[in-house]
């Protein structure tokens, strides 16, 4: 447990500096925890799901969690992983 808090918190800053930089996405930084909500302010969730299943990357749609305009995201991976999630991430939202 003692390397995995550390690693969430630089994995958090990562989200953090990724979802204010993206002016389609919006969240609250969750205080605790290994997983994020990010809401996709204008578009489709399930199309965006799509698009990064192509490229090989996976977040949990937030219909499952009652929470239709938001996406799950995991922040509990080595950072280098996380990283590139995030610029898979980028890609679909331009492709959008």
């Amino acid at each position: 447990m003692k390397v995995l808090k550390p690693r969430v918190e630089r994995n958090r800053g990562l989200v953090s500096d990724f979802v204010g930089a993206q002016p389609v996405l919006s969240w609250t930084p969750p205080d605790g925890g290994t997983v994020a909500f990010i809401r996709l302010r204008r578009g489709s969730v399930d199309e965006l799901v799509r698009r990064l299943a192509e490229m090989d990357t996976a977040v949990a749609p937030g219909r499952f969690f009652g929470a239709p305009d938001c996406f799950r995201v995991g922040m509990g991976m080595k950072s280098e992983t996380l990283a590139e999630g995030l610029r898979r991430l980028s890609s679909a939202l331009d492709a959008m």
